[in-house]
Parts: structure tokens; C-alpha cells; sequence
């Protein structure tokens, strides 16, 4: 009974990273209570543990300098579901809780493909601290792989990489991610094209 549907316009087709902002900017201007002390933007293809916010929110009223966390992501089914792998101070886009006073701080969020890095980026400017908390209590089920929401888990990988050509990140820097994400699955094939995504954004001199 608490929760309200808000409709959006048909834009007329998907628009990767800059609608997810779309949507939760929608709903973030709907709010009844515009001085709540916490937001939260989900997928929908999300299975949160039954605690969850409670226990989330027992770590920023803990840590006053935690601006944006939540809990590992954990893909497949029964005994073949495994945890993603994940820097400890970055927040997955699946599942982002900001603290109000953080969100804020970074001036809301960037309506671009690698949104979900820069807000992180820009909080620990700032002086907050950001992270994926380890608390197996806190462990939520992801019931679409990531990356695969728009043509497939190659075109998400590559993405990533188009990602970081937006951020500005040095060449340096992108092929260290890519060596990491060798080891994402399709092992080897996802960095190859996080790599080829930067490359691609670059030679077509994209924003």
C-alpha cells in the first residue's frame, strides 16, 4: 500500500546508464518525504536478503563517513551461483544506498554509461568512504547476469569499456582493468572487449 507506480513517456527505445538516472530521478522528484536520510536505487531483478536495509543501515550509523554501499552480488543458480568479483570501495549499480547528505554532496547522478563508478568517484573526492560491505547477512541474489540486460554479455563488457573513454581514465589505467576482467566470465573474452569498448569510443572520438 506504500508504494506508488510512476510512469514514464515511451522515449521509443533503451538508453543505457543515461535512463537508469532517468528513471531514478523520476521517482527521487516524486518523493512524498523529500528529507529522507537514505536513498536507494534497485534493479528489479533483485532477491535482497529479508534484513537487509535494517542491517544496512546499522553500518552507516556506524560510520558516519559511509556515503554509498551495499551487499556483495551473487549470480547462478543453487550450488553454481557464485560472488562477483568486485573492488572493495566500488558499489555495484545493481543496488546503490546513498546516504542523503553523500548523494547531495556529489550533486546527484551522472546521466551516462559508467554512472555507477563516477558516483563513487565523486564521493570519495569528497571525503566519503564507499563500499561493498563482505557480511554474508547482506549477500543479495542477482537473478539476470550483469551486463546482459541490453543484446548481450559481450555488447555489457565492451560497454565497460566505453565507460571508461566517459570517465577519462588513462590508457594505463584501462588496460589494467582489462587484464582484470580477463578473469570475469567469458574468461579472457570480457577484457578483450572492455579493452576493445575504449578503443572503439576513442577512435570514434566519442564524448
Amino acid at each position: 500500500s506504500w508504494i506508488r507506480l510512476i510512469r514514464a513517456p515511451d522515449r521509443g527505445g533503451r538508453l543505457v546508464g543515461a535512463g537508469v538516472v532517468e528513471a531514478f530521478n523520476l521517482g527521487l522528484a516524486a518523493l512524498r518525504h523529500q528529507d529522507a536520510s537514505y536513498l536507494c536505487k534497485l534493479d528489479a531483478d533483485l532477491v535482497l536478503p529479508p534484513t537487509y536495509f535494517e542491517l544496512l543501515i546499522t553500518y552507516f550509523d556506524a560510520d558516519p563517513r559511509l556515503g554509498i554501499a551495499c551487499g556483495r552480488i551473487r549470480e547462478g543458480a543453487d550450488d553454481q551461483s557464485y560472488l562477483l568479483r568486485h573492488e572493495p570501495e566500488m558499489v555495484f549499480g545493481a543496488a546503490k544506498f546513498y546516504r542523503r547528505a553523500c548523494f547531495e554532496a556529489i550533486g546527484g547522478l551522472e546521466p551516462s554509461i559508467g554512472w555507477d563508478g563516477i558516483d563513487c568517484y565523486q564521493a570519495m573526492r569528497r571525503g566519503w568512504r564507499t563500499a561493498t560491505l563482505p557480511d554474508p547477512a547482506l549477500e543479495i541474489l542477482h537473478l539476470r547476469r550483469m551486463g546482459t540486460s541490453h543484446k548481450n554479455i559481450l555488447h555489457g563488457c565492451s560497454r565497460r569499456g566505453r565507460g571508461l573513454r566517459y570517465n577519462r581514465s588513462h590508457p594505463l589505467w584501462v588496460i589494467a582493468s582489462a587484464t582484470y576482467r580477463m578473469f570475469d566470465r567469458p574468461y579472457g573474452v570480457a577484457g578483450l572487449c572492455v579493452l576493445w569498448g575504449y578503443i572503439d569510443a576513442t577512435i570514434r572520438q566519442t564524448p
